[in-house]
């Protein structure tokens, strides 16, 4: 009986051994589908995660690239300003330019309309003075005339008498 016992117990050992036998195996299926899965997960994550950093990449030149841009932009603008500081000085200037020379043209142009007026007057007077010398030359030639026919008399009446 001892050996029975013995063998229902080995018997019983062995079912039991078995069991845990195939529950390890199952539980070992198990850990090796659910490692597979994780494997193709990693997998998964991992190409993820490669296209994560490429995009990173992208994103940091695309950062840098509009940082750069920016320094462009900003020294443009800058360069515009100044240039815009320098043609309104210019302009000024050149206002300022216009503005002295519009009143010398001004200044001319009184003079100009002064020194018409003088030779309007200087060529009345020259007509005036032409006139009186026509007056004084033709009294000239009159008192001439007067004179010789006076003289002319006076020849025939001295030489009448003589």
């Amino acid at each position: 009986m001892d050996a029975q016992r013995n063998l229902k117990r080995y018997q019983e050992n062995v079912r039991e051994l078995q069991q845990q036998i195939d529950e390890e195996q199952h539980t070992r299926d198990e850990m090796r589908d659910q490692l597979t899965l994780m494997e193709k997960r990693t997998q998964l994550l991992q190409g993820e995660k490669d296209e994560l950093v490429v995009a990173l990449e992208q994103a940091e030149r695309a950062r840098r690239q509009a940082e750069t841009d920016a320094v462009d932009a900003k020294e443009t603008a800058t360069s515009l300003v100044n240039h815009n500081i320098s043609l309104t000085a210019s302009k000024r200037k050149l206002e300022a330019d216009l503005q002295h020379a519009q009143t010398e043209i001004n200044e001319a142009m009184a003079e100009l309309k002064a020194n018409e007026e003088r030779m309007k007057k200087a060529f009345i007077d020259a007509a005036r003075l032409a006139e009186e010398l026509r007056a004084e030359q033709e009294h000239a030639q009159s008192q001439e005339r007067q004179k010789k026919a006076l003289e002319g008399q006076l020849k025939a009446s001295w030489g009448v008498g003589v």
